[in-house]
């Protein structure tokens, strides 16, 4: 099991705190395709027309923020947490 926390815009599309269980060997990405399928929210707000996680969006596993390769590369282990922020504008 592993949790998936999103802020801002993205709180409220997925909710602040999903719980999601996942396969052995889930990477990062497999794990937001989970959370996408639960939400029944359309693929276009996280991933872009390659697969891959839109660019803008921070994502981070256990307070680390990832880069593209290691979203789709990175396996979790149980009681891993992932973070989604969307762009943060304004000063």
């Amino acid at each position: 099991m592993i949790t998936i926390r999103s802020f801002a815009r993205l709180k409220e599309v997925f909710g602040e705190e999903k719980q999601c269980s996942v396969s052995e060997q889930s990477t990062v990405a497999d794990a937001l395709m989970t959370l996408i399928h639960e939400t029944q929210v359309p693929a276009s707000t996280i991933f872009n027309d390659m697969g891959n996680v839109h660019a803008h969006l921070i994502v981070m596993l256990n307070k680390k923020r990832l880069t593209q390769a290691a979203i789709m590369e990175q396996v979790l282990s149980d009681g891993d947490e992932i973070i989604l922020y969307p762009p943060v504008s304004g000063g």
